[in-house]
């Protein structure tokens, strides 16, 4: 695991990424933030990350939007879907080179498949909170 640097304060940080793998390094720098490192009686301040914000392109990586939302759990974590505009001709060739850059997506396919799913049956009461 990455360690944030000691002494340079708590910053906010935002990841703009589709990448599961960034996504949760960020959550274990924030998580860092909150945990004490060597002294086991007192909590460090002012070092690590402080909020942390995540952006994905609406419609891709949901799976990961929803995680996310379910393990804010009172910290500081804010989820954002971002939604293409402009002409249709800029809008595809925009849409085209986020699909090329993300071509693992479709090996989630079978994942986001299932996190709907469940979000589905959270929202109409079948599951528990």
């Amino acid at each position: 695991m990455a360690r944030l640097p000691e002494g340079i304060g708590k910053a906010d940080l935002v990841v703009a990424s589709h990448n599961r793998e960034s996504i949760e390094l960020a959550l274990d720098l924030r998580r860092q933030s909150d945990k004490p490192i060597d002294k086991p009686d007192e909590s460090i301040p002012d070092i690590g990350v402080g909020e942390l914000t995540c952006a994905q392109l609406m419609g891709m990586a949901d799976e990961l939007s929803f995680d996310l939302v379910s393990k804010s759990d009172g910290q500081d974590i804010k989820v954002y879907k971002y939604a293409v505009w402009g002409t249709t001709q800029e809008c595809v060739k925009y849409l085209v080179r986020r699909a090329e850059e993300n071509k693992d997506a479709v090996s989630r396919t079978s994942e986001n498949m299932a996190a709907c799913m469940k979000e589905i049956r959270r929202r109409m009461g079948f599951a528990r909170a």
